[in-house]
């Protein structure tokens, strides 16, 4: 009677453990791994953005008059432009790079790019390889909103027919530094959606 007692309860362990082990083993499959992120839906940000799809843009659209619309909408728009967040993003050679966003009307329509190495304001385009941090994001947090409010927004624009848009070259201290994106209608924003998520994803 006391075999059978133990080997019922031996078998009822056996069950439980079972059932302990499996139900472990499906959420640690369910559970994503550390440091992976689960992407969200591509939602455009709320604002100034033109959610249009592109058209086609014939020479009669470029005009001196078009291009005098578009100074006067950049303009208007100077004045509501702000910083946003900071943050760092590795290359795929694992190279660092710092940015910061510029805010219009809650999107971000732009972004200045900072070294690596002494958290100066890189120009335009210019991305020199770095893989190690050597200055901190307050660091450049700090004057984030000086070079925001003193950046100029230039008398000149060029013609991106591939994105149906104008582009304003944005200066500090003499040397361009970033770009807004406007509209071939002259008139609305094109947000910067690639550094929308950036900033949404490793801001701070």
């Amino acid at each position: 009677m006391k075999k059978k007692k133990m080997i019922i309860l031996m078998l009822v362990f056996s069950i439980v453990g079972f059932s302990v082990t499996a139900e472990i083993s499906v959420k640690d499959q369910v559970r994503p791994p550390p440091g992976v992120m689960s992407p969200g839906p591509a939602v455009p940000p709320p604002g100034a953005a033109f959610t249009g799809g592109y058209s086609a843009v014939y020479s009669a659209d470029i005009t001196p008059e078009k291009i005098q619309q578009v100074l006067s909408t950049v303009k208007e728009v100077r004045q509501y432009l702000k910083s946003g967040k900071i943050w760092i993003l590795k290359g795929p050679g694992g190279e660092l790079e710092i940015k910061g966003g510029i805010m219009y009307q809650g999107a971000v329509v732009s972004v200045i790019e900072f070294s690596a190495v002494n958290g100066s304001v890189l120009p335009a385009e210019y991305r020199p390889v770095v893989y190690q941090e050597n200055v901190s994001l307050e660091t450049i947090r700090d004057q984030f909103d000086k070079i925001v409010n003193n950046m100029q927004i230039l008398e000149g624009v060029w013609f991106s027919q591939p994105e149906a848009c104008w582009i304003v070259p944005i200066a500090y201290r003499g040397e361009v530094i970033a770009s807004l994106k406007i509209y071939y209608d002259g008139i609305h924003v094109i947000p910067d959606y690639n550094a929308s998520r950036e900033m949404a994803f490793y801001g701070s």
